[in-house]
């Protein structure tokens, strides 16, 4: 990696921060660490080598899809101590589109993500009005033609802090002419390595958001270099079979022609040679003279399919996927293997997922809560849930039926993992209303046990009366007539 002390005896270095942000980084000094990393990775890939895969192979396309889909799928929050807080920030995000590309925040942060995906790192930019005290859009950049800033050596440039000294945007000869980049600070001129049709950027313009870093903690990696190797071979295997298929795919036709009493002539070869070319087009053919047709009998290599299937695992372990999510085919794999690699796999999106949203609340959040003067705020993914939806639903349920959740807590984890629109007004009201539902027949329910038990105390008055009267009644006819009891 190329360190400015290599190429300058000067300790002068630009800073290349906003004001605002100067103001913040003067409350401490910050030395250049001890530990690092000076190495740069020169033998890899290039970048329009992995786009070329991403656009011609359709098993590196669909596994970066899958994994850029899962990886986007979870659905995000604004959170902020502050509620208004929380309106202007969705205010911000809306009003994006009216001065960039017209995308919304989840589409952005989903091409964040698939770059990233693909190319090691999504890369965005931060535009700034006119007088440059403002950030009023958010603008993703084409991830396969950005790089940190290198010498013509191919070494990676840093700063006096082991920070990349900025970007190197590839624009090509018909470039937009109004895309002039930023200006090269002047001790970097004649160090930094650039072509006809690039331009500079400064580091403080761009948000970086890596998927796996390098040891020298400023490269990136994403899930199809690693697996560049068995993509070309496989193409290559593929190539070749569809070119055997194609020879000799069809059982190759000859011709008895004549018998040991009858020689066949040349004209009569030739004759055969037709028949049997026209056979090819036709279900009917007749010959003159004496001719047996057969065909020969033609067997594929069958290891050349299992060098290929090797190949897509070893594509799609590289990326983490599951063999059947990519292929979305039957896969012969056990179900219990199937379920661990599903858990795997989850459990690798999760771990994306939580970093992105890490550098998103680093970088994008405090820099424009810090530019434009908003409130402090972050966003939050919900978790990632691959399972069964018959089976969440069951899980759920029990957990109700058994008093180990609040339907307060299932419905937030129902929100977690459904694609269902929110309304907690209507459902408070809803809640409240019921609950004053359930306390009238409650109270109704008191009321007409109290009086059950009012007439329930009457007729077992009546009864005693009434027994009482019967026995008066006895006893006076006894003494009216001089019976005893007997």
């Amino acid at each position: 990696m190329g360190i400015l002390d290599e190429y300058t005896d000067t300790s002068r270095f630009l800073n290349l921060a906003s004001a605002k942000e100067n103001e913040i980084k003067k409350a401490k000094d910050y030395t250049r660490p001890k530990t690092v990393d000076t190495t740069t990775y020169l033998n890899r890939y290039s970048k329009e080598v992995i786009r070329d895969l991403m656009l011609h192979d359709w098993f590196t396309f669909s596994t970066v899809n899958l994994c850029a889909n899962t990886y986007a799928r979870p659905k995000f929050t604004i959170l902020s101590k502050n509620a208004k807080s929380i309106k202007e920030w969705n205010t911000f995000f809306d009003e994006m589109s009216k001065y960039g590309t017209n995308t919304s925040l989840r589409r952005l942060r989903a091409e964040l993500k698939r770059d990233a995906v693909g190319f090691g790192s999504g890369f965005l930019e931060y535009v700034y009005d006119t007088t440059g005290q403002y950030i009023l859009d958010l603008k993703r950049v084409d991830a396969s033609i950005i790089e940190h800033a290198r010498d013509k050596k191919g070494k990676l440039i840093l700063d006096s802090f082991g920070m990349s000294i900025g970007y190197v945007l590839h624009l090509g000869l018909d470039k937009d002419p109004l895309s002039k980049g930023d200006e090269i600070p002047f001790i970097y001129k004649d160090i930094i390595h650039m072509l006809n049709g690039d331009i500079f950027l400064k580091p403080d313009r761009i948000a970086e958001f890596p998927l796996y870093k390098l040891g020298n903690d400023t490269e990136a990696i994403g899930l199809v270099e690693p697996a560049i190797v068995q993509a070309q071979r496989r193409m290559k295997l593929e190539t070749a079979e569809v070119n055997a298929l194609w020879i000799r795919g069809t059982s190759p036709l000859f011709t008895y022609v004549g018998d040991p009493t009858h020689e066949p002539t040349p004209q009569m070869m030739e004759d055969a040679v037709d028949a049997i070319t026209e056979l090819r087009h036709s279900q009917a053919m007749a010959f003159p003279y004496y001719n047996k047709v057969d065909s020969v009998k033609v067997e594929m290599d069958g290891s050349m399919k299992d060098v290929m299937s090797s190949l897509m695992f070893g594509q799609a372990g590289a990326a983490g996927a599951p063999m059947p999510f990519v292929t979305s085919q039957g896969e012969a794999t056990n179900r219990s293997t199937l379920a661990t690699q599903k858990e795997n796999f989850e459990l690798n999106m999760q771990s994306f997922i939580d970093n992105f949203d890490e550098d998103w609340n680093n970088q994008v959040m405090k820099k424009v809560a810090l530019v434009n003067g908003f409130q402090d705020a972050v966003i939050i993914s919900e978790k990632i849930s691959l399972g069964d939806k018959l089976e969440f639903s069951q899980r759920i349920s029990s957990y109700l039926l058994n008093g180990l959740m609040s339907k307060k807590e299932a419905r937030e984890t129902l929100f977690k993992h459904e694609e269902f629109e929110r309304d907690d007004s209507s459902y408070e009201k809803e809640l409240k209303e019921k609950e004053e539902k359930d306390k009238e027949m409650l109270e109704n329910t008191r009321k007409q046990n109290q009086l059950n038990s009012q007439v329930a105390k009457t007729d077992d008055s009546a009864k005693i009366e009434n027994k009482t009267n019967k026995n008066l009644q006895k006893n006076n006819l006894i003494n009216d007539t001089g019976l005893d009891k007997k």
